[in-house]
């Protein structure tokens, strides 16, 4: 219901504050490649699914369906710290490149802009006050960083982007900074090994393929690496608990209404008993393919 409320305008500054506390509860989770919950996540899976929670914690308290709408939407499509680097679906933009996180100015970012390596392996996201947040794989858990520090993934050269939510609506979008992308090598793992299919999704490009079975090395300019079948499978549990709730849940309702209104409770034990076990149903096996398709993690080659 909440999704069909009427959506005006978000505050950006607001929802980026909203956007701090959804990251911050994170905060000591185990860092596990692919996840995106509270039982394991990853860099890309953070700073998504902060703003997730932050997006719907917004539209709840202030009753706007916007943030709501918006946060099904990033739920619902993948990306990784690279996709988020190039503005997958439009979500970020730009703001400029440095050698290293502690050598950027941060007087120009604001709460909620993310640090992504140049090399799209790794991505983290600021809480301001010189704090950032992130999965980080070393220390095998989510963490808070305080600049300067010694940390590896804040001296390397990276991208500072940010998410279109969190754009000022008076100040005209930043142009971004385009530079000649560098030409580069990734290891794929083999098909017949690790049992998913690897797909290049690119723009201006070349794929070399050495094996039928196994991509060994793929060289491009701006790739996306998708990993089809884990991907297929996830959106699979999506709508497979979309469907088993549904139906089950239309057919309790009508159960339950045929019950309330029978004049005799011989004629409405039945129906009600029935109707309850259909609703019963619905929400325990969409609840659980739901946490099966989140345990899946996703799909997308991000650290």
């Amino acid at each position: 219901m909440a999704v069909c409320l009427p959506g005006r305008a978000v505050d950006p500054d607001v929802l980026a504050a909203d956007y701090a506390r959804g990251l911050r509860c994170f905060r000591g989770v185990r860092y596990v490649w692919g996840g995106e919950s509270l039982l394991g996540i990853d860099c890309s899976g953070l700073v998504r699914k902060g703003l997730v929670w932050g997006q719907l914690c917004h539209g709840l308290r202030t009753v706007n369906g916007k943030p709501i709408r918006d946060a099904m939407g990033l739920w619902w499509h993948d990306s990784s710290a690279l996709a988020l680097r190039d503005g997958y679906r439009g979500w970020t933009t730009e703001l400029f490149r440095e050698t290293s996180v502690a050598g950027a100015d941060h007087s120009k970012l604001k709460t909620g802009d993310l640090a992504v390596t140049a090399d799209g392996i790794h991505v983290m996201a600021y809480l301001g006050s010189s704090t950032w947040i992130e999965a980080d794989p070393d220390a095998h858990r989510v963490i808070e960083v305080v600049t300067p520090t010694d940390n590896q993934w804040f001296k390397t050269p990276v991208v500072f982007v940010r998410w279109k939510w969190l754009r000022s609506p008076k100040s005209p979008n930043p142009a971004p900074h385009r530079t000649a992308a560098p030409h580069f090598s990734i290891e794929a793992p083999s098909l017949s090994n690790a049992g998913f299919a690897a797909c290049a999704r690119f723009r201006r490009r070349s794929v070399i393929v050495r094996s039928p079975d196994a991509i060994d090395k793929i060289a491009v300019d701006e790739i996306y690496f998708v990993m089809q079948s884990k991907a297929a499978l996830k959106t699979l549990l999506r709508t497979t608990a979309g469907l088993s709730f549904l139906f089950p849940f239309v057919c309790g309702v009508w159960l339950l209404h045929a019950g309330l209104s029978s004049k005799t409770v011989e004629d409405s034990w039945f129906p009600i008993v029935i109707g309850s076990f259909l609703l019963g149903n619905a929400f325990f096996i969409g609840a659980i393919l739901l946490f099966a398709a989140e345990k899946l993690g996703r799909n997308h080659g991000s650290r």
